[in-house]
């Protein structure tokens, strides 16, 4: 499948993550194993050592993330922390890891932050402006914009 096929298919996906995130609060399985196959058909281009050295790095990143958020969590209510029924959402980590194979660890960690960044400050703007706009924040929602203005953007400049 050409790879303008591929992107415009992702593009499609991460419209409709962004939305059931931000207007039902969830995604579904079907969409995260549809961007994990995409995201594997996209990074498979480079090659499979390419790939499973990319997905393998930046799955070790977030291993290392969520672990230090589970400490962080631990500590602050002196017990064990049930990350993904209080603070984070399954289908963020899900989001997370079915985008690995596609970025080189250093783009990884870039988009990462930045987009965990950017994702916190807008809702917290938006909270400061409508406090009962929402109670939980839809991160995979707004990793899937970031997401999808990173892939424009590689559309437009190819070697960024």
């Amino acid at each position: 499948m050409p790879e303008y096929v591929l992107k415009l298919l992702l593009a499609a996906l991460l419209l409709s993550i962004a939305y059931s995130d931000l207007r039902q609060r969830h995604i579904t399985l079907l969409q995260v194993l549809l961007l994990g196959a995409l995201s594997v058909a996209l990074a498979a281009r480079a090659g499979w050592p390419v790939l499973w050295r990319q997905a393998m790095l930046n799955s070790v990143f977030l291993a290392s993330q969520f672990g230090l958020l589970w400490v962080w969590f631990s500590l602050r209510e002196r017990r064990p922390a049930r990350l993904f029924e209080h603070y984070i959402g399954l289908g963020d980590l899900l989001f997370l890891l079915a985008i690995t194979p596609v970025f080189p660890f250093r783009h990884f960690v870039w988009f990462y932050t930045t987009s965990a960044f950017l994702v916190l400050l807008l809702a917290l703007l938006l909270k400061g402006l409508r406090p009962t706009a929402f109670d939980t924040i839809p991160l995979a929602g707004g990793l899937a914009c970031c997401f999808l203005i990173y892939l424009l953007l590689e559309i437009q400049m190819p070697a960024y």
